[in-house]
């Protein structure tokens, strides 16, 4: 049957339908009925498939249902894919790629040999996605031929594919490929390219699994001791007491500590945090030794819990290894007085010695200085009652010092409880006042008797998107979803922007992700500061025309509140970004007031916080009143 009649026919069956049904309708008793399999089908045979393959692309015709009557053809209707997928016609490739990659397939063995032996032609990113779907050693061991490709983007793919792959393990990697995932493992390590070296003989993967367990990465130090222990348990342990003997840098220390605390999420009877117990409280073993159990007992994070022991040699690496930029403190947060034992209070001082406004572990901190108690974290709370940045740090000081407040303290808090801006906090100043005299601390009473003192006053939103139209089209950026993955933006999430010295600030927002790029004239590239929704880019100060700000204040929102960032961007550095303020909630309504202060809305009144207004120098202040712009070191008061 030739293409044409075919389709000739199949409207003339539709007007035929139409007609019919169409008094039906017009009475109100239309009602259609299922197709039956036989309409369903759109091939009358293996030749009509091929037609609608040869004369129709992806964006002409479903492929979803073309697929599935080629898979209805049975074994023929694969080969003949094959056969197009295989071709000199780089269109016929593609499309028949397209179709061999929609659901439902069941490939034969004889079948994946075919598809493997394609890699890679065509669009390899379809044909990826198809190899990665299949999983098989076949389609595993025809990407570990190209890990070392000429062409960068098929190595690259080849890696991906290998990532979201069921490795086969128990399935021999031809002899050849050995030396493929050496040199791969030299250019770019990754954890699948270890995993696959150490399906060889120890002969010839021990070595180098053993030399990994210096390379200084977490993930790469994982796979190697894993496969070193799947060969042998005795020996994966004496190879890494002998890592341990070499260590260099603080990089090794830490990969080494996130591997023991890997490994002791499997293992009940605490094994690994136990060893990592002995090292950190040995005075024998060298300061980097000491840190890599001092580091994987202060991050464990699953139990049972082992605390540090209580040595002199422990406290002297606990603050060497504060010392380090990568020292991931937000762990070091969780059971902290469990991980510390009866010293805590010394730890908890080195930590915050090393925290800094704007840091999230300094909320944690606080609260946790709030547990412990004593002259040294009545110290720590002090300071934090004087945090311009995080308000929640404030909050957490005013609640920890409730119990004992000196003099000073008593005065700060009596300050806090009439002038700061945010609610929780006066709320949380009033009842440890009270809580003075009562002996106790009751943050609901206060809660419903300032709710109806706030003021409330419409915020009327400016429209950011409106003026972000102004932008230039640039090449999509990306961002963090929020698995981690980063994913290209479209112009449609476009919330904000503003023109800057060299390109563009830009600030997107679908639901729950966004982000804010910069995108460079000179590079044609871009640039990503942060993750997130964000409502608002606004300058500091008014621009004058034919100039660009010196810096911006970024309205970003969180999952549960908000943030205010200042992006400085002079001219002589590169643009710094820092936590400027932690707003009391998610950001509803953002006004730019004729004066360049800027006025923040959360929400109807009484559950979400009143209005705030951002002045031009930095100072946070009651958003319903209108008081002459100061300027201010800080945006919270103290």
């Amino acid at each position: 049957m030739k293409f044409g009649t075919a389709i000739n026919r199949y409207i003339a069956a539709f007007l035929v339908t139409a007609v019919i049904g169409f008094p039906a309708l017009a009475q109100g008793r239309f009602q259609p009925k299922p197709l039956t399999q036989t309409e369903r089908r759109v091939c009358q045979d293996l030749d009509f498939c091929v037609d609608l393959l040869l004369r129709h692309g992806p964006d002409e015709f479903d492929y979803q249902v073309l697929a599935a009557e080629f898979q209805r053809m049975g074994p023929a209707g694969a080969n003949k894919l094959l056969k197009y997928a295989a071709g000199k016609s780089e269109t016929n490739t593609t499309r028949a790629q397209l179709i061999l990659s929609q659901p439902g397939w069941r490939f034969t063995p004889q079948e994946q040999r075919k598809i493997a032996a394609l890699w890679p032609s065509g669009d390899i990113g379809v044909q990826a996605d198809m190899m990665r779907r299949i999983g098989s050693p076949m389609m595993r061991n025809s990407v570990v031929a190209t890990l070392l490709h000429e062409d960068p983007k098929i190595r690259e793919t080849s890696r991906d594919i290998l990532t979201g792959m069921n490795l086969h393990t128990d399935f021999a990697l031809p002899s050849t490929a050995f030396n493929t995932l050496v040199r791969a493992l030299v250019s770019d390590p990754t954890p699948e390219i270890i995993t696959l070296i150490g399906t060889f003989p120890d002969p010839q993967s021990g070595p180098i699994l053993r030399r990994t367990l210096l390379s200084g990465d977490p993930n790469s130090v994982m796979a190697a001791y894993d496969s070193l222990y799947k060969s042998d348990p005795k020996n994966a342990f004496g190879a890494l007491m002998s890592a341990l003997e070499k260590l260099e840098t603080p990089d090794q220390a830490l990969a080494i500590s996130a591997m023991l605390q890997a490994r002791h999420q499997n293992r009940q009877d605490g094994f690994y945090m136990k060893f990592a117990r002995d090292l950190a409280g040995d005075a024998a073993q060298p300061k980097l030794v000491r840190m890599v159990g001092l580091d994987a007992l202060m991050s464990q994070s699953s139990k049972p819990i082992v605390a540090l022991p209580d040595t002199e040699a422990t406290q002297a690496a606990y603050a060497y290894t504060l010392q380090q930029p990568k020292i991931a403190l937000d762990k070091y947060a969780y059971e902290f007085q469990a991980k510390t034992g009866r010293q805590s209070a010394p730890y908890l001082e080195l930590i915050w010695k090393k925290l800094k406004p704007g840091d999230e572990a300094r909320y944690v901190f606080t609260k946790v200085a709030g547990q412990i108690g004593g002259t040294q974290s009545a110290a720590i709370l002090q300071e934090a009652l004087t945090d311009q940045v995080d308000w929640r740090v404030t909050q957490a000081a005013i609640l920890g010092l409730k119990d004992e407040m000196t003099g000073p303290q008593k005065s700060a808090i009596e300050k806090l409880a009439k002038s700061h801006p945010i609610r929780q906090v006066r709320v949380a100043a009033n009842a440890a006042v009270d809580a003075g005299k009562s002996g106790e601390i009751n943050l609901a009473k206060w809660e419903k008797s300032l709710a109806p003192k706030s003021q409330y006053c419409q915020v009327k939103p400016t429209d950011f998107a409106s003026l972000a139209d102004q932008m230039p089209y640039f090449e999509d950026g990306r961002i963090a979803a929020r698995n981690g993955e980063l994913k290209a933006v479209a112009r449609k999430w476009l919330s904000t922007a503003v023109a800057v010295k060299d390109g563009w600030l830009a600030g997107y927002r679908n639901g729950e992700t966004g982000g804010l790029l910069f995108y460079d004239y000179a590079t044609e590239g871009h640039k990503r500061f942060l993750d997130g929704p964000i409502t608002a880019i606004v300058p500091t100060r008014k621009v004058k025309l034919g100039t660009t700000p010196d810096a911006v204040w970024i309205v970003a929102e969180t999952e549960r509140s908000g943030r205010l960032y200042r992006l400085n961007l002079t001219h002589h550095s590169a643009p710094q970004l820092r936590l400027h303020a932690q707003l009391p909630g998610p950001p509803a309504s953002i006004h730019l007031a004729p004066d360049n202060s800027v006025q923040i809305g959360f929400g109807p009144a009484p559950v979400n916080h009143p209005p705030l207004r951002l002045l031009p120098g930095g100072g946070i202040i009651d958003g319903c009143t209108k008081p002459a712009p100061l300027p201010s070191n800080g945006a919270l008061p103290n």
